[in-house]
């Protein structure tokens, strides 16, 4: 059978069973390549929950937060409005929260990176290993 890969250890490293959706683990993968820190997973803000954020790195006093927004839960008419009621409730937190969607996360263009890196101040590892 041969000895384990070595990023084997890597990626079991950064398991994390809190992740609530697949695409919530890709965001945090694709975070992780772009070479940002750790993000917290369900991060709590008064009534609500964030999948991922960086509590602890405010940037002109908001911290970042990230949604991972899937079809099956965010897409029609209803959810989209509620969506943006808790988005804007979350601003007045102190919150700055950047929505996800499958085709952010699956696509090969670096928009994701780019938009954290902006916020977070950072430069992302580009182009991406994966």
């Amino acid at each position: 059978m041969g000895s384990t890969p070595p990023h084997w250890g890597q990626l079991l490293r950064l398991a994390d069973g809190r992740a609530a959706s697949p695409g919530e683990s890709w965001l945090r993968l694709r975070l992780f390549d772009a070479g940002f820190p750790r993000p917290e997973l369900q991060v709590s803000v008064s009534r609500y929950r964030l999948d991922l954020g960086y509590p602890h790195h405010p940037v002109d006093g908001r911290r970042l937060g990230l949604e991972y927004d899937s079809d099956a839960w965010h897409s029609t008419g209803r959810q989209q409005i509620r969506d943006a009621d808790r988005r804007t409730d979350l601003e007045r937190l102190g919150w700055h929260i950047i929505p996800i969607r499958r085709t952010d996360l699956w696509g090969s263009y670096p928009a994701l990176e780019l938009t954290v890196g902006a916020f977070l101040c950072r430069h992302p590892r580009l182009p991406r290993r994966w």
